[in-house]
């Protein structure tokens, strides 16, 4: 359609769960060409069954069960983790429109690594009040299903912790 932009896939880094309050500095970052491959995971964990006491009813497991005979119920012990995994491009030779804020240059020399810096510092800076990695926001118009259980999160942005 003419006139209408390419939206691109975006991460923004947060101090905090709930998204309240971006990191200090560069904050954001736009991938330079969108995703070649994206990959989503999600699952479900089980665990055996146990007694009130801890210890797993008598059913029988591994080594004390015998050939053929009933394995230990598996029963729910949460939700995994959703994973994220994208793969995309990074050029400095001029093909492709450098993203908004992002230099592809170093000493006059066309470099991948002003790009990278951005991306790591977004994706891997220490956050001190939260004792770990900024918290992670990623969005590409409405292609991500949301990974939360409240009705009220919009779709379309994938929320993670590295």
């Amino acid at each position: 359609m003419a006139g209408e932009q390419v939206t691109k896939l975006t991460v923004e880094a947060y101090t905090d769960i709930k998204f309240g309050s971006a990191i200090k500095g560069d904050n954001k970052f736009e991938l330079q060409v969108n995703p070649s491959e994206i990959q989503f995971s999600f699952g479900i964990g089980y665990g055996d069954a146990q007694s009130s006491s801890g210890k797993t009813d008598n059913l029988g497991t591994g080594k004390e069960a015998a050939i053929g005979g009933n394995a230990t119920p598996q029963v729910f012990n949460g939700y995994k983790v959703p994973d994220l995994s994208v793969d995309t491009i990074i050029d400095a030779t001029g093909v492709l429109k450098a993203p908004p804020g992002v230099t592809l240059e170093v000493g006059g020399k066309p470099s991948v690594q002003p790009y990278i810096k951005l991306i790591k510092k977004v994706m891997y800076s220490w956050q001190s009040e939260e004792h770990g990695p900024a918290f992670l926001k990623v969005s590409w118009g409405k292609v991500f299903p949301t990974n939360s259980s409240n009705s009220a999160t919009p779709d379309g942005i994938f929320r993670c912790h590295n």
